[in-house]
């Protein structure tokens, strides 16, 4: 048996499977979402990291804490998640004197945080049909400009 075979079965245990698949799904949602803000400050990467962020404290939360007991609640990791990216998406929205930007941006950092939180749920179904609808209503921003000035 190689060193790479005794690394790996140490490694990669039965359970751990579903986690490594629950990172990439949510990395790979992020970066979906990523690439329709690519024009924007926040992009493929910083996307992909909230969803990945998002979903490796839910998986935290399920697994470092089971239970249901005051100080085992599964759902406090989850709510500091929507806190914490809001804070963060706080910080791309600019006010000038003429002008309000960014709140599509972070209004997508928070939406992906919350994909994140559904795939380390283990809700794929409700993660991958809300990453299609975000998608959808950020390609219908060309779409519907190009109406209006017909």
């Amino acid at each position: 048996m190689s060193v790479l075979d005794l690394f790996v079965q140490s490694f990669i245990q039965p359970g751990q499977l579903v986690i490594i698949f629950k990172i990439i799904l949510s990395t790979l949602l992020g970066f979906v979402i990523g690439w329709n803000r690519r024009s924007s400050n926040a992009g493929m990467r910083t996307f992909s990291l909230v969803t990945l962020g998002a979903t490796i404290f839910t998986i935290i939360s399920v697994i470092g804490f089971p239970g249901n007991t005051p100080s085992a609640d599964q759902a406090r990791i989850v709510a500091q998640i929507v806190t914490g990216v809001g804070f963060l998406g706080a910080g791309v929205i600019w006010k000038t004197k003429f002008e309000l930007t960014g709140l599509t941006t972070a209004a997508c950092m928070w939406t992906s945080a919350a994909i994140g939180v559904a795939v380390g749920a283990g809700m794929f179904a409700l993660a991958v049909s809300g990453t299609l609808l975000i998608t959808i209503i950020l390609l219908l921003k060309p779409i519907l400009i190009k109406y209006e000035q017909n």
